[in-house]
């Protein structure tokens, strides 16, 4: 465990739901596309927010519906450099 209680991998002290973080938990909620419904079995699809990163949009659609998984998809992987 890393200095301020978050390991290398993003974790931070004190598992949420099924052992994932609270805080990773609160920011997989906050992302477009990801609802009360869905996100639970989009944690146990992804594993971690790394994994839902490296995910294709098709895995993501499969997850959480095509139009959902497709916003969020392109969400997370919108180009930062576009809005400058």
């Amino acid at each position: 465990m890393a200095e301020g209680g978050v390991d290398p991998e993003g974790a931070a002290d004190g598992a949420g739901e099924a052992g994932f973080s609270a805080v990773s938990q609160e920011v997989l909620r906050s992302l477009p596309g990801v609802t009360t419904k869905n996100f639970r079995y989009l944690m146990g699809k992804c594993g971690s927010l790394v994994g839902l990163c490296g995910m294709g949009v098709r895995e993501v659609q499969g997850a959480v519906g095509a139009e959902k998984g497709k916003t969020l998809y392109e969400f997370i992987h919108k180009d930062l450099r576009e809005d400058v």
